[in-house]
């Protein structure tokens, strides 16, 4: 958790100095898509039902299955313990619903 505060602390000066290196930056379309790939940050946002939901955790979590797969063999393949991993993926589902009901009912003082 202290990892992801620092990561959010950090997000304000890193925008601007992206802002100042495309300022800088003569643009092309190769160049822009480079930069973008490697040093912009994305983000969904969705809302979902139900059965969306079951449908987002079951296809989410088959992915993470074949994500460890990808990562063994890649261990086995490169027989290295530790590799270098320069980027955070954030996962995070809210139940809204359940919160706004919480706060209704007084879970905790506001």
């Amino acid at each position: 958790m202290d990892i992801i505060k620092k990561i959010f602390d950090d997000l304000t000066p890193y925008h601007e100095e992206i802002e100042r290196n495309l300022r800088e930056m003569i643009p092309d379309r190769k160049k822009l898509e480079e930069f973008y790939k490697k040093k912009h940050i994305n983000y969904y946002v969705e809302v979902l039902d139900d059965e969306e939901f079951e449908f987002y955790t079951s296809r989410y979590k088959q992915f993470l299955e074949e994500l460890e797969a990808f990562r063994m063999e890649r261990k086995k393949e490169n027989k290295k313990n530790q590799t270098e991993k320069p980027y955070a993926v954030l996962d995070i589902l809210l139940p809204i619903k359940e919160i706004q009901e919480a706060r209704f009912k007084r879970f905790w003082k506001t």
